[in-house]
Formats: structure tokens, C-alpha cells, sequence
């Protein structure tokens, strides 16, 4: 073989992109992992919100997100929204903080 068509074949060796695996059991586990580490701090937030509010509000309440330290809440309605924003202020997220595992630094309140 020619030195020239060596050194194509080398070039060649050096562009073309690695195969990838298909085999989806490594990304499984991470995401398993994942889940249960979310889902043993997900559990006390939300035995932690049916406790602390009104049992009418936390009905018409959803919880929907936990992402660094920001609890994420949809209202079915905007008067449900305002009660629990006023709950709120009155001291509810200083009362979640103490009866939660991990770390809350805000509870954000949308209305749907």
C-alpha cells in the first residue's frame, strides 16, 4: 500500500465518530438512582403540605416540581392561589422548613 493511501486511511481513522452503544441499562440505573434520590425528598414535602394546609386548599392544590430548594405549586383557580399565597406570608414556609428533610428556600404558587 502507497504512503499516501496510509495516510488516508489514517485520516480517515481520525474523522469518522466512534460507534455508540444502544444498550440503554447504564441510563436506566443513573435515571433509577435519580428518581429515588428525588422521590425520598419529594414524599415529605407532600405529606408535609396535607398536613400544614387547610384540607380544602391542599385538595384544590398540586404539587409539581421540587427543583434547588424551590417548591413549584399549581392552584386550581386564582382565589386558590391568593389563600395560599397568604398562607404564605403568614408563616406556612417557615413551618414546611421545619417539618422537611431537605433543603426549601421558596414555595412559588401559579394559578391554572
Amino acid at each position: 500500500m502507497p504512503a499516501a493511501e496510509m495516510e488516508l486511511e489514517r485520516l480517515r481513522g481520525w474523522r469518522t465518530r466512534p460507534s455508540r452503544s444502544h444498550a440503554i441499562a447504564g441510563t436506566l440505573a443513573t435515571i433509577r438512582t435519580s428518581l429515588r434520590r428525588q422521590s425520598r425528598r419529594f414524599d415529605g414535602l407532600v405529606d408535609a403540605w396535607e398536613d400544614l394546609l387547610p384540607r380544602e386548599l391542599a385538595r384544590h392544590t398540586e404539587i409539581v416540581a421540587f427543583r434547588s430548594g424551590v417548591l413549584d405549586v399549581i392552584a386550581h383557580g386564582s382565589p386558590v392561589a391568593y389563600q395560599v399565597n397568604r398562607l404564605l406570608r403568614s408563616g406556612l414556609l417557615a413551618s414546611m422548613q421545619r417539618s422537611c428533610k431537605g433543603t426549601l428556600r421558596k414555595i412559588r404558587v401559579r394559578a391554572r
